[in-house]
């Protein structure tokens, strides 16, 4: 039998796996922005592409790591049924 904080831990574990996901994979994408298009001799117009989509994803990551965040900070703050109750001190 699951109580609710063992759902709010594993909610919190969850969502801090995801976090990492999309922080390596944010990471990723940066690495092959500032390094271009892998082609051995890329033309202007591939590279001008590597960086329109790659800036695309890192904004879209960003954007997700950040509703990540508030989401954990949420279930820190807020027990599972819902309510606030007192807040936690930092560990």
């Amino acid at each position: 039998m699951r109580t609710p904080d063992m759902t709010r831990n594993l909610t919190r574990f969850a969502l801090w796996i995801a976090l990492t996901v999309v922080g390596s994979t944010l990471l990723v994408v940066l690495a092959y922005f500032v390094t271009g298009s892998l082609e051995q001799f890329p033309t202007e117009e591939q590279q001008n592409t590597v960086r329109v989509v790659t800036g695309v994803l890192a904004t879209i990551l960003v954007a997700i790591a950040i509703a990540l965040w508030a989401l954990l900070r949420h279930t820190k703050s807020t027990g599972a049924s819902g309510e606030r109750g007192p807040r936690e001190s930092p560990r």
